[in-house]
């Protein structure tokens, strides 16, 4: 019990020193992963209409992860769907290359 107060305190300052949307270099940096494969992550999201992968935003050609969602990943290892369908509302789609 003791580990996973510790865990949810290290998550709770990890959450407060974060930007409300984060670079993908930043992401990298959070996750201990490489760049490339947090593009081919957000990628993947993308394609998959927000089933898997990692949780990203498009402006433009810039994408950015939302804080709440990479915390909710590294929580519970649930992606975060950004694109609901909602009764009478289609989703938007982020246009592929």
């Amino acid at each position: 019990m003791k580990q996973l107060d510790e865990a949810n305190d290290d998550l709770a300052r990890l959450e407060a020193s974060l930007p409300v949307l984060l670079t993908m270099d930043e992401t990298a940096g959070v996750l201990r992963i490489s760049r490339s494969l947090a593009y081919q992550l957000a990628g993947d999201y993308e394609r998959s209409g927000g089933l898997v992968g990692l949780p990203v935003i498009r402006f433009g050609t810039c994408l950015r992860v939302p804080r709440w969602a990479l915390i909710e990943l590294l929580r519970t290892g649930r992606v975060v769907n950004l694109y609901p369908r909602r009764a009478g509302i289609r989703a938007v789609r982020p246009v592929t290359r």
